[in-house]
């Protein structure tokens, strides 16, 4: 009984064969984990979000064209500032504020709805606009 393994010439060794599968291993994993990076964080799509709300204000009875005007101005605005806090809170991994934050934005935002919508149009924006992602109606001390 012999000890050694006899190789033939041309068969990989079990080394070789273990080094292949390795690096082979890696390569999956890294390719894999670039394609995990490049997906946008799930539920954060705050552009969709904007324009989906701003769609369904847009349906509001009696909009004539000056509020669809300013209410784009708005709602271009809103989206604009959204993104840049969201990338401020993501840079400097404060995601303790990012609540807070989303909160005043939301507030001011319907501050300026309110001023372009009569009564009973900002009633329907607030039935629109009042509910946060997850289709809840927010509670009037913040209380979700």
């Amino acid at each position: 009984m012999s000890f050694f393994i006899n190789i033939q010439p041309g068969e990989p060794s079990t080394s070789q064969t273990l080094n292949a599968m390795k690096k082979l291993l890696i390569g999956i994993l890294a390719l894999s984990s670039l394609s995990i990076m490049a997906q946008p964080p799930v539920g954060l799509n705050f552009n969709e979000m904007v324009l989906r709300e701003q769609e369904n204000v847009m349906k509001i009875e009696g909009i004539n064209w000056m509020q669809e005007e300013l209410l784009e101005g708005i709602y271009k605005e809103y989206g604009q500032t959204i993104k840049e806090t969201f990338e401020e809170i993501r840079k400097t991994r404060n995601f303790g504020e990012m609540r807070t934050k989303m909160s005043s934005l939301q507030e001011e935002k319907n501050l300026l709805v309110k001023d372009v919508l009569n009564n009973d149009q900002y009633q329907k924006y607030m039935a629109i606009a009042g509910r946060n992602p997850r289709g809840r109606q927010n509670q009037p001390d913040g209380q979700d």
